[in-house]
């Protein structure tokens, strides 16, 4: 059941990662207005709200509402409300709205303290060592998740490794700088690439955290050459797959995420580890859709999954999550923003052809074409990869998608 090929055009974070393009600052009539009228402080405010995971991946980077006061749950289940624009609800607010699959906080005598964002927790041992950090600005937050106060146009920012762990900007474009006019890579070195992964690889065979460890098996899954190093990592890696499950309880992307780097690797998701990630997978369906009914992202990987395993894309609950699929398709054609309509795209290009689906793939590759910037990227080198991917499942190489 090897399917290396197709699934490891699924080359990028998948649980929840939403990278967007930075919003505009508010301007200076809305903060004036905002002065002048004391009673508009109780309005919502826009920021942007930034998640840097482990190895500095960048998880989000999004515009966000920030509602005036929300009600958080803590991890034994008991509500706390607030108000004031505090960070708190900017993370609520970026789950509600599917940017962050979703985070958990735990009540303390200081007060509430962030353990985990999309599944990604804590050090639980030594809270010196690897943990998520809160940032304004820029800056080290002078106050935790629920003091944080967040005003209009602030940059509210997470990171996550060994304190302190600091932001990592993406390179800006220098004025007067060349103009990029052909996307494709065409002078990757695979063989540097694939070298730089395996001197990263950890001696038990992982490369740290799961959610990394499973890209990078994806990767090397699409590897072709003949390195003797990377025979040995991929082995090693085979091994740390076999002996460390996603564990009970994980979010629902985890599952497919893994089960996409276990068939990358040729492993048999249904009984090639201790875990039948298939069945994990299926008991998160509802009748309908794959787990989180406010997300797509769960339901594009999940039928990816299914469908390289063996279920066709007319029976139960493929045919179901589908449709679901298909009808969360903005007018725009997009699937909530580039990384998304660029991962559908990939899924629709292994169903069966229909003219709904067909118009589906016309209508995203069009809204793609749209977001194309100047520098023929897509915002950021994140979003790029993902159109990239899409640009080779729709059988291109690039060329049509030159900048003039």
């Amino acid at each position: 059941m090897k399917t290396k090929s197709s699934i490891s055009n699924l080359v990028k974070l998948s649980c929840g990662k939403l990278s967007l393009t930075k919003a505009q600052s508010v301007s200076v009539i809305a903060l004036m207005v905002l002065f002048l009228l004391p009673g508009l402080a109780l309005a919502d405010v826009g920021n942007v709200f930034y998640v840097q995971g482990p190895g500095g991946v960048v998880l989000a980077n999004a515009s966000i509402i920030v509602p005036e006061s929300c009600t958080v749950t803590d991890s034994v289940g008991v509500p706390h409300d607030f108000s004031g624009h505090k960070a708190v609800c900017a993370l609520q607010a970026a789950k509600t709205s599917g940017i962050i699959t979703g985070f958990q906080v735990t009540d303390t005598v200081w007060g509430l303290r962030l353990d985990s964002v999309n599944g990604i927790v804590n050090d639980p041992l030594d809270m010196s060592g690897t943990l998520w950090q809160l940032w304004q600005n820029g800056s080290s937050a002078n106050f935790g998740i629920q003091d944080l106060v967040l005003s209009a146009g602030d940059d509210f920012q997470l990171t996550y490794g060994l304190w302190p762990t600091a932001i990592i900007s993406a390179p800006q474009q220098t004025p007067g700088g060349p103009v990029v006019t052909d996307i494709y890579p065409r002078r990757l070195d695979v063989e540097e690439a694939v070298s730089f992964l395996v001197v990263n690889q950890l001696e038990d065979g992982s490369f740290g955290h799961h959610l990394l460890t499973d890209w990078v098996a994806i990767a090397l899954g699409a590897y072709n050459g003949s390195s003797a190093s990377e025979f040995y990592a991929e082995n090693k890696l085979v091994e740390w797959m076999k002996q460390n499950p996603i564990p009970a309880g994980s979010v629902l992307t985890d599952f497919e995420r893994r089960a996409m780097a276990l068939m990358a690797l040729g492993i048999n998701p249904y009984s090639g580890t201790s875990t039948d990630y298939i069945q994990a997978i299926l008991k998160g369906f509802d009748g309908t859709q794959f787990g989180n009914v406010n997300l797509v992202n769960d339901d594009v990987f999940a039928l990816v999954v299914l469908l390289r395993a063996g279920y066709q894309d007319k029976e139960e609950p493929v045919a179901s999550a589908l449709q679901f699929v298909l009808g969360s398709q903005r007018e725009n054609g997009s699937f909530g923003d580039t990384d998304m309509t660029a991962a559908a795209i990939q899924l629709l290009d292994i169903v069966s052809s229909t003219k709904e689906r067909d118009q589906a793939i016309a209508k995203a590759k069009k809204y793609l074409e749209e977001k194309q910037e100047s520098t023929g990227g897509f915002g950021n080198v994140y979003s790029t990869s993902w159109v990239l991917q899409a640009i080779a499942v729709m059988q291109g190489n690039g060329d049509s998608w030159v900048i003039d």
